[in-house]
């Protein structure tokens, strides 16, 4: 028997994985991450639920054109808000993520469950590869490499002391009812959540099976005014979890931030042959995104988030 796309398995009851969207200024976008959704195998098993912060005609196209997905309105919500208002209300056994400029390949959703149950139970996150689409022009390029040039394919398949691509992600549920729970009212920022899973010994895993297409089209100021309130925003939100020794140690440290994320942003992607053509144009534009994140990181450790949290995307 089977039901409709986002309903519930009448074997199941809870769906095996809720598939987290969150929607800003995504009239041009949302159709295509939507449909890529609705076609996953076992989709009838899942649940999509669009956390929709946009206020351009987004939200009539969801109503009008997806009933059968969880339309939530998270109006005025940043990014890790929005995403957190969304995890609150997921039934899944499994919480994954993707963004609204993305495309996930066939068998993504399948790839998840069949990862998850293939590993151990102290892996509580996996993530994939992510594929850029889109105009190569070098502030797109640019701001590929800065927040995904470490998932360019082909990925190291294996467990990760590092991240997780933020739109091609899954967890297993007790991360956030057992894990995080205290962290979640504040949004999901998930550096902090990933340092709390190692924390108490679990793990984060990396797989090639599990990739999305990412459509990016900015321009390189847009992308170093997001870059830096993130990076303010972090940096205030990691000095105040700081114990105080930590605290010390981040204010005399934090200078060289900017030459370090530099560095190695550049020779991660010189030293991958699916980037290594991409940074012809946009090695310098890749440098000036290095130093607006970490100059916002700078000031956010020495003079707190100002705005910038709210400013978030």
């Amino acid at each position: 028997m089977t039901t409709p796309a986002g309903g519930e398995d009448p074997d199941r009851t809870t769906p095996f994985v809720s598939v987290i969207v969150y929607a800003r200024e995504a009239r041009s976008a949302i159709r295509t991450v939507l449909e890529s959704l609705r076609c996953q195998e076992g989709i009838e098993a899942a649940e999509v639920l669009v956390a929709d912060a946009s206020d351009d005609g987004t939200t009539e196209i969801i109503q009008r054109e997806h009933p059968w997905v969880r339309h939530i309105t998270v109006a005025g919500a940043t990014m890790p808000e929005g995403k957190g208002q969304a995890i609150a209300q997921a039934r899944g056994s499994l919480i994954a993520f993707i963004d609204a400029f993305d495309r996930a390949e066939p068998g993504w959703l399948q790839s998840i469950q069949e990862t998850f149950s293939g590993l151990a139970p102290d892996v509580f996150g996996i993530g994939g590869e992510v594929v850029i689409e889109g105009p190569e022009v070098w502030g797109n390029l640019a701001g590929y490499l800065f927040e995904y040039g470490a998932f360019a394919p082909e990925i190291r398949e294996g467990q990760t002391l590092g991240d997780l691509p933020g739109n091609n992600m899954a967890y297993r549920r007790e991360v956030f009812d057992e894990i995080c729970p205290d962290l979640l009212p504040g949004g999901f920022y998930k550096p902090f959540f990933h340092r709390r899973i190692h924390a108490q010994g679990g793990h984060l895993h990396l797989t090639r099976s599990m990739r999305v297409h990412h459509h990016i089209r900015m321009g390189i100021w847009a992308f170093c005014r997001r870059r830096y309130h993130y990076g303010r925003c972090f940096g205030a939100m990691r000095r105040t979890r700081a114990a105080p020794l930590e605290k010390f140690k981040l204010a005399l440290l934090i200078p060289v931030v900017p030459a370090l994320l530099s560095v190695r942003h550049l020779r991660r992607a010189r030293s991958n042959p699916a980037t290594r053509h991409l940074t012809v144009g946009a090695s310098l534009p890749l440098v000036i995104l290095c130093v607006a994140w970490g100059w916002g990181e700078i000031l956010g450790t020495w003079f707190g988030a100002g705005r910038s949290c709210r400013m978030v995307y």
